[in-house]
């Protein structure tokens, strides 16, 4: 009984250590994200707007 609770304890710490992971990949995902909307902004693209045709062209 005692080696079975550990090895639940030990399934169940690295459980816990791949969400820890998942969420900071995740923040670092928003990060870049919210760094390169800011960037677009600042250099005065609107990052949602649709392209028309012309503005492809050049």
């Amino acid at each position: 009984m005692a080696e079975r609770n550990e090895l639940l304890s030990d399934r169940v710490r690295r459980l816990e250590q791949d969400i820890r992971e998942a969420f900071w990949v995740e923040d670092e995902i928003r990060i870049e994200h919210d760094h390169y909307q800011w960037l677009l902004r600042e250099y005065g693209i609107d990052p949602w707007r649709i392209p028309r045709a012309q503005d492809e062209q050049g």
